[in-house]
């Protein structure tokens, strides 16, 4: 049986072996800042460091009870383990702050992009510009929850097992998630071009 040296770490992290915790956080750091950053687009230094720390102390105290937490189940790495929760952490601190989840921004044209190749049919008569144009103003109509659930299985290509976690709730419900939201941005662009075209 082969033994995963990442949850040895874990399990010497809750032994409080001497610089245990240290390996760990070098270890975990570039996961946890990586993630966290995809989320918080635009944040600045300060924020984020402030917010990977948060992360690694919620982690490690009261004698680290959510670091025992961890049982590798279904195959779960320490490592997918921890980068769930650095990106749930980053969406709770976005939700505190009251954020709107934008994918319309210059940093997410790539989002509007993998949506509408994912959503609807090519409209070759627009130039790219006008697409995404088109479909940044649809997706901005969209609730907040639902523009996040389109960034992180989209744009951020996350499983939909972990989007599941992320979103406390079921992998099936991100799966019927995903088609209704196809076929209402499918609907919606409809509209919009028939109006469009209207004279």
């Amino acid at each position: 049986m082969t033994i995963d040296p990442d949850k040895q770490l874990i399990d010497r992290c809750l032994r409080g072996e001497g610089q245990a915790w240290d390996t760990f956080i070098r270890r975990f750091s570039p996961l946890v800042y990586y993630a966290i950053q995809k989320v918080l687009r635009g944040a600045g230094e300060t924020e984020l460091a402030d917010l990977h720390n948060d992360i690694f102390l919620s982690l490690m105290e009261h004698g680290g009870r959510k670091l025992r937490q961890y049982e590798g189940k279904n195959g779960c790495s320490v490592s997918t383990w921890i980068r769930v929760i650095a990106i749930r952490a980053a969406i709770d601190y976005l939700k505190k702050r009251k954020d709107v989840v934008s994918l319309a921004d210059e940093h997410d044209a790539g989002a509007a992009e993998t949506v509408l190749t994912a959503f609807s049919e090519p409209l070759e008569h627009l130039t790219a510009d006008e697409q995404r144009s088109i479909l940044r103003e649809l997706l901005e109509e969209l609730p907040t929850r639902d523009r996040l659930f389109l960034r992180l299985l989209y744009y951020e290509e996350i499983p939909p097992a972990d989007v599941a976690r992320l979103l406390r709730t079921t992998p099936n419900a991100v799966y019927s998630r995903g088609n209704y939201l196809r076929e209402k941005l499918k609907e919606a662009l409809r509209k919009k071009m028939c109006k469009d075209e209207s004279p």
